[in-house]
């Protein structure tokens, strides 16, 4: 079976990486360096923010990162951001490795083996403690608590066809999986883990996104990122608090008259767009290209959608990168939101 890590590093584990000279010097050089933010800009500047350097190529490390794998008496493979990971047991694990990529940014390279062993070292242990947690529960009610919601791509279930997640289908493009949230990581709930228990599945669907929302308290704020455009801006420094779009209608001031624009372009930040007025178009166009850069340069990347949320459920609303900007996908627009877009106009 696979499981995927999708917190990796970027709270706690981001304290425990290091330059090339001692334990304790490891600790601190990410977690100076590194603490992941949403840069709010215009969109013709999104980008890695100020003084953050290009991640490592993959094919610059894959050898030393699937040798450290192997020595510890497992297969590995890399397929771009993934280390595929299988135990002597049968069981996989997929992990996105970008901030592995970013760290080793900031580290001399005669030093990257070195901050390596001791990446692969801490996944190791997150796994184990995991694995022993999760066998350890006796019953639903033991569980239950740790249980979460994540959003993965939809194209995740074809990337890995042999994992049996959890799942249900709650937007278009996405999927929300169940998963096991402790202090380090999260990984995705495997109907093995849970099928001995008796469970009404949409009930557990509730009460793991209760826990995500109450477990991740997020402070909307707003942010001028155009002239006469502001957008409100959900993330965290470190936590996957993309699930916090399913729950909009409790995000303050998230709804217009007619609903709102909502992307998700990693899983620490949701961009939203109150629609009030004509201005949904320049909203439209500059979440579009944020979505877009921001996929690229994030440590978690989610999704370049851009979703109408029309007070009942997520739209998906196409669009087309441009030379210059991005462009309406006309063509291919649902009705309902080019008879709104129509409205407003007039």
């Amino acid at each position: 079976m696979n499981r995927c890590a999708i917190a990796s590093f970027t709270s706690s584990q981001t304290r425990q990486a290091h330059c090339g000279k001692s334990r304790a010097t490891i600790i601190a050089i990410i977690v100076l360096a590194i603490i992941p933010r949403c840069a709010i800009a215009a969109p013709q500047d999104i980008g890695p923010p100020a003084g953050m350097l290009e991640p490592v190529g993959p094919e610059e490390i894959s050898d030393m990162l699937i040798q450290a794998v192997q020595q510890r008496g497992c297969q590995a493979r890399i397929e771009e951001d993934y280390l595929l990971m299988t135990f002597p047991d049968g069981e996989s694990h997929n992990l996105i490795f970008r901030d592995l990529r970013l760290f080793l940014a900031y580290v001399a390279e005669e030093d990257w083996e070195e901050v390596i062993e001791v990446y692969v070292e801490i996944v190791f242990n997150s796994i184990e403690e995991i694995r022993s947690l999760v066998n350890s529960f006796q019953s639903l009610d033991d569980a239950i608590c740790h249980l979460g919601v994540c959003l993965y791509p939809a194209d995740y279930l074809v990337r890995f066809p042999d994992e049996e997640p959890v799942y249900r289908r709650d937007i278009d493009g996405l999927i929300t999986c169940l998963v096991w949230d402790f202090s380090d990581m999260s990984v995705t709930a495997e109907w093995k883990d849970i099928e001995k228990w008796d469970f009404d599945i949409d009930e557990l669907f509730s009460t793991a996104m209760e826990n995500t929302l109450a477990k991740y308290p997020v402070a909307p704020v707003e942010a001028s990122v155009l002239p006469g455009l502001n957008l409100i801006i959900v993330e965290s420094a470190g936590h996957p608090i993309s699930a916090h779009m399913l729950a909009i209608d409790r995000l303050p001031g998230a709804m217009g008259p007619y609903g709102a624009l909502v992307s998700a372009p990693a899983h620490n930040v949701v961009f939203i767009y109150p629609i009030a007025d004509e201005g949904v178009m320049l909203a439209l166009m500059a979440m579009a290209e944020i979505a877009n850069d921001a996929v690229h340069v994030a440590l978690n990347p989610l999704s370049d959608q851009v979703f109408w949320h029309n007070g009942q459920t997520f739209v998906n609303i196409p669009y087309i990168m441009g030379k210059e900007f991005p462009e309406i996908d006309i063509y291919n627009m649902p009705p309902e939101f080019l008879m709104l877009l129509l409205t407003l106009s007039n």
